[in-house]
């Protein structure tokens, strides 16, 4: 990855840029919705996108439905 910064709207040049991971569970896949793109967005950008997701996943984790435990998804479909 390079990164340019001659300004405050500098960007960071995507060289294969990963997308966010799909974890399966909507609530935090939708959370972290906002990391993708974060690298056509203005470097100075970046530190509210990045605290906007950390919010929404700080909701999701902390709310009073609390969200599926994978492996014990994962075990209960192996489970005859």
């Amino acid at each position: 990855m390079n990164v340019r910064e001659p300004d405050q709207a500098a960007t960071v040049e995507p060289e294969g840029v990963p997308a966010p991971p799909h974890t399966g569970i909507e609530q935090i896949d939708q959370a972290t919705a906002g990391l993708s793109g974060l690298n056509e967005v203005p470097l100075a950008q970046h530190p509210d996108r990045l605290a906007g997701v950390h919010d929404a996943l700080h909701r999701v984790l902390h709310s009073d439905h609390p969200v599926p435990d994978q492996a014990a998804q994962h075990d209960q479909a192996l489970s005859p």
